[in-house]
């Protein structure tokens, strides 16, 4: 048998860990198992060509790694007295927060070997979390072993699966069981199916949620980046129903719910595109729901020329989630309750720096929520009116500036923040309008000029049902 030839001792400055160890051990193995504290997809930039060749010949990979939670997080899940309440509910919550600094940092190719690697099944994955005397700590191993057959390659040290990880110094010592030092790499592979079969008492052991993993596979491409075995794919099924679909001219497809009835039409139009038969595409159905799975889908699969996402829209996180997309600014009239002025922006954009563009000039008060604090204060500001008079800023102040205050301050603070609010909420009710009554909650389009119609078109809707309701009724 042919081994791959690896040093017994690397280093990240003076080997490359990539080419002398990763790329000769997958285009040799059948099976890899790897624990490691921290592994991101970009560990996957560098090992792709290995991957590939992993994958075409049915090689599976299984991952031991620590997800990236919060201290509360992590407190929470160690207390949970079950793996299928309460934390695997908060582990679930916390990944799903992960995949969408995926979908924001990582590009667009790599997302997808690592997406249809996990639809396929050829990367699983657990997460490990320390737990009884081990609490405050983290699962902190770096640990591998390759197989083929009886033979097999075991490492271990100091690297992270990560970019960052091979700019670091590192090292590494290698067993190899035709070498003379199996009971290293035995004691490898033992210590690996111990954690990996929950029997280590110190380590709380979770599977991804398939929620997770449902989130992941909207990141695919309609076409997986490598060629499978014949007949190993568990969906296979949806190569079928391609082929006879072309075949035949037309057809429905009639598959269960989770075969990838959605992916295997955007499979049929990509040939059609591709083989010239059709230029464009119509979707249409009933509700919202499918319609927007529909848009993520494409919005996801059918990049531009540069392969990017929408170039126009920007990531901003909200709370304790990450959203991707644009941000809809709007001036209402005080007394009619209407909107006469709509700006459009990528989401990342501050309120405060739109307040200008949003006046009329006919104002004498303007009223805004804490994101507008020191609206009046920029050098863009509109310090006077029309008729010159000086316009007054009533900016709701933040919570914790009221906390600050004593117990008779904080009472006459509040009484006049409930007086701006009780003006400002009118802009709530315009957006209650457009997202409840109108269901616009999820844009459609690519491009922020699309995006300045959209909103253009659907608060002049707002207006209407605000401005006529029996009107409309009758």
């Amino acid at each position: 048998m042919d081994y791959p030839k690896v040093k017994v001792c690397l280093d990240t400055s003076e080997d490359n860990l990539i080419d002398e160890l990763y790329t000769p051990c997958l285009k040799w193995a059948e099976r890899f198992d790897r624990g490691v504290g921290y592994f991101t997809t970009g560990w996957l930039t560098y090992n792709v060509a290995g991957l590939s060749d992993f994958a075409s010949r049915g090689g599976k990979m299984r991952l031991i790694t620590s997800p990236i939670l919060s201290t509360e997080d992590t407190d929470a899940i160690i207390g949970a007295e079950n793996q299928d309440g309460s934390a695997f509910l908060r582990l679930e919550a916390a990944l799903l927060e992960n995949v969408e600094i995926l979908k924001q940092e990582m590009e667009a190719d790599i997302i997808n070997t690592f997406s249809w690697m996990l639809y396929d099944g050829i990367i699983d994955m657990r997460f490990a979390i320390p737990c009884e005397k081990l609490e405050e700590g983290d699962f902190h191993d770096k640990f591998g072993i390759f197989y083929k057959g009886n033979d097999a390659l075991s490492f271990s040290g100091s690297i992270n699966d990560s970019k960052h990880g091979f700019q670091n110094y590192e090292s590494i010592k290698v067993f190899k069981t035709w070498a003379g030092t199996q009971e290293y790499v035995d004691a490898d592979t033992a210590r690996f199916e111990k954690i990996w079969n929950r029997k280590d008492r110190n380590l709380k052991m979770f599977t991804i949620p398939q929620a997770v993993k449902n989130k992941i596979f909207e990141l695919r491409s309609p076409d997986r980046p490598y060629s499978l075995p014949a007949g190993s794919s568990k969906w296979v099924h949806q190569d079928i129903a391609v082929k006879t679909f072309l075949e035949k001219e037309h057809g429905i497809l009639a598959m269960a719910t989770g075969t990838g009835k959605t992916v295997t039409a955007m499979k049929i139009i990509n040939k059609l595109f591709d083989s010239g038969e059709i230029r464009r595409v119509v979707i249409t159905m009933y509700g919202n729901d499918l319609l927007d799975q529909w848009a993520i889908q494409i919005r996801e699969n059918y990049k531009n020329k540069e392969k990017k996402r929408d170039p126009d829209a920007h990531q901003v996180k909200k709370g304790n989630t990450w959203h991707f997309g644009y941000k809809a600014h709007v001036g209402v009239d005080k007394d009619s309750g209407l909107v006469h002025t709509v700006e459009a922006t990528p989401a990342n954009v501050h309120d405060v720096t739109q307040t200008s563009s949003l006046l009329t000039g006919e104002e004498d008060v303007v009223y805004g929520d804490s994101g507008y604090l020191g609206a009046g204060n920029r050098e863009d500001a509109i310090v006077r009116n029309k008729s010159g008079r000086k316009i007054k800023y009533k900016i709701n102040r933040r919570p914790s500036q009221l906390k600050k205050l004593s117990k008779s301050g904080q009472y006459a603070a509040k009484k006049a923040e409930h007086a701006k609010s009780s003006v400002r909420a009118k802009v709530e009710h315009v957006f209650g309008v457009v997202k409840k009554q109108l269901q616009f909650r999820k844009t459609r389009y690519r491009g922020l000029e699309k995006q300045r119609a959209k909103f253009n078109i659907m608060f002049a809707l707002a207006n209407l049902l605000l401005a006529d309701r029996p009107c409309l009724a009758a």
